[in-house]
């Protein structure tokens, strides 16, 4: 059975992110702006965004399989 689009709001093993460059862009982006938070002072929200870069680290590089075409 398919899923609706609400299930797949925020789906980290979207055929999508097969290529690489793209994991790595998502990672980076959320790296930066974890700095960003950071260099601002704003500790909860860097915390949120370094929590969300570590998902992206483990789910991209760590446990990621290439995912087939729907």
């Amino acid at each position: 059975m398919k899923q609706g689009w609400s299930n797949n709001l925020i789906d980290i093993r979207h055929p999508f992110f097969n290529p690489r460059w793209r994991r790595v862009a998502v990672t980076a982006v959320t790296t930066i702006w974890t700095v960003f938070e950071l260099s601002n002072g704003q500790i909860l929200w860097a915390s949120l965004f370094a929590v969300l870069t570590a998902v992206c680290v483990y789910n991209f590089f760590f446990n990621w399989t290439d995912q087939p075409e729907d």
